[in-house]
């Protein structure tokens, strides 16, 4: 018994000093440090909730059982959806339905980018709040997910590599067309096309992209000068061609590989981006970088619909909160 006793303090001893070892070195903005504790229990499902929109009256507060965080957006990420889901970031049409279903039960309230803009500017948003977001701009998008959206009322924002809207484009996964978006976008306000480069996405070594590196041409590496200019005219291009396709500004931008420098991040908001998406992990809130915005990867068929509710749950989750469950695991009831 004594031993017992004796490992017990040990043990919350561990576990005290973790966790202020996480506070410090993390703080209290970095809730994502963390997601490696995932396997905590869900709360029990209830009823599906409807969507809080623009053209809700009211923004609902969910107060039933569950998820309960407050003043962030949980921003999720998708690419692919594909019938047979033949690679690691693709999902079947069912399984995006069941990650719907499975958030809706655990209380999520989907917002727009365009709440998301107002929020990020000082205004309200439900508790519970969660963005979806895709990237590439895939014919799949279109054919699939928005059709699930617009079901359930819901928006999203598709984050377009513009180049590819040109039917002579060498694509292995076909790409929306300008059609196929401005009938979605005029059907559905809430569903929005915001760049992802022009033609930038593609790696010119191991650990850059068009975007963050430099390119060389017939042995013939660019200055830095020929750089900012190509990665300007890109941004430039990219955007005014999604213009005449969203009746909302086009002021966000998703990173290529979650690649991103200085010079990029300058070159965006010379050009009116105000809100940069990375492929980081953790939640978003007002003191969130605007430049820098985490997100959380839903896009896997490895990734089942409850893992994907725990992610939600540990980065919205602050490091002494996920630190308090595991101590109590050490504890004597």
């Amino acid at each position: 018994m004594e031993k017992q006793t004796r490992w017990r303090l040990y043990a919350c001893g561990a576990a005290v000093a973790l966790m202020l070892v996480c506070v410090a070195q993390f703080g209290p903005n970095h809730k994502n440090k963390l997601m490696r504790y995932t396997a905590f229990q869900s709360p029990p499902g209830h009823s599906v909730l409807p969507r809080v929109s623009e053209k809700s009256p009211h923004l609902q507060h969910v107060k039933e059982p569950g998820l309960d965080y407050h003043d962030q957006v949980a921003v999720l990420m998708f690419h692919n959806i594909d019938p047979e889901a033949r690679n690691n970031d693709s999902i079947t049409p069912d399984q995006f339905r069941a990650d719907l279903d499975e958030l809706q039960r655990n209380h999520i309230n989907f917002i727009t980018l365009e709440q998301f803009r107002k929020y990020m500017q000082g205004g309200e948003i439900p508790n519970n709040a969660a963005l979806i977001t895709f990237d590439d701009g895939y014919e799949s998008y279109y054919k699939f997910a928005y059709p699930i959206l617009k079901e359930r009322q819901l928006g999203g924002v598709c984050f377009v590599i513009t180049g590819d809207l040109n039917g002579s484009a060498v694509v292995y996964t076909p790409h929306m067309t300008k059609e196929e978006i401005q009938h979605m976008t005029l059907d559905d306000p809430d569903m929005e096309v915001q760049p992802h480069t022009n033609a930038l996405h593609y790696k010119v070594d191991r650990i850059h992209d068009a975007l963050t590196g430099y390119v060389t041409t017939k042995g013939v590496r660019e200055t830095k000068q020929q750089y900012l200019e190509r990665i300007d005219k890109d941004t430039e291009l990219s955007i005014e061609q999604l213009k005449p396709l969203n009746m909302h500004p086009i002021d966000s931008f998703a990173y290529p590989y979650g690649l991103y420098n200085v010079d990029a991040i300058r070159t965006l908001k010379s050009h009116g981006i105000r809100y940069a998406f990375t492929t980081k992990s953790g939640a978003v809130n007002r003191t969130s970088n605007p430049m820098l915005l985490p997100r959380i990867n839903g896009g896997s068929s490895k990734i089942t619909p409850e893992a994907l509710y725990h992610s939600i749950e540990v980065a919205v989750s602050p490091p002494t909160s996920i630190l308090k469950s595991i101590l109590k695991q050490f504890l004597p009831a």
